[in-house]
């Protein structure tokens, strides 16, 4: 059996879910809604969950996958696997995403974490309109404004903020940004 991988856009309405082959065919697609109620601390049992009933669903365990791919909005902490200052998940302090995840499972997947726009701007320019160019700017659009930049086939991460297009001055007394 061909092991797949959970691909995961985290968003600030709701979760999008996806189970893709290692060559990035889409086998399924679903969606969760977003409960970001009492410091967005449903967020990951909800997304547990989802996962659960994809797996039961489908007889799947822990050795069918091969892992876990995530974007999230905020400040992602590769190594760590941990996400903080997700304003529209309502998450101030640092989250241990990637150690609830494997814990509840008690799998040794990798769960790799990346900055959602940044994750987009990849899966564009390897299955999307980016069309495998070197140089791709991608904008996204959504509970808040993000970007994903790659350079010469290299994501631009910078010190975890470059390409964060969301965070420019764009109207002067409009309205703030959920970080403040």
């Amino acid at each position: 059996m061909t092991k797949k991988i959970f691909g995961i856009d985290l968003g600030g309405t709701s979760i999008k879910l996806s189970v893709v082959s290692i060559e990035g065919e889409i086998i399924d697609k679903w969606s969760v809604p977003t409960d970001i109620k009492e410091d967005g601390q449903h967020i990951i049992p909800d997304l547990i969950l989802a996962i659960q009933e994809k797996m039961l669903e489908n007889n799947w365990t822990n050795e069918d996958i091969l892992g876990i791919g995530m974007g999230s909005p905020g400040f992602v902490d590769r190594e760590k696997g941990t996400v903080a200052g997700a304003y529209n998940l309502a998450w101030v302090e640092e989250q241990p995403v990637a150690d609830l995840i494997r814990s509840h499972f008690n799998a040794d997947w990798p769960i790799l974490i990346e900055n959602d726009a940044n994750v987009a701007a990849l899966g564009e320019q390897w299955k999307g309109a980016g069309d495998h160019a070197g140089n791709v700017v991608m904008v996204t659009l959504g509970t808040g404004v993000g970007g994903g930049v790659i350079v010469n086939d290299q994501l631009v991460v910078g010190q975890g903020a470059a390409g964060e297009i969301g965070h420019m001055f764009s109207k002067e007394g409009g309205r703030k940004c959920t970080c403040g």
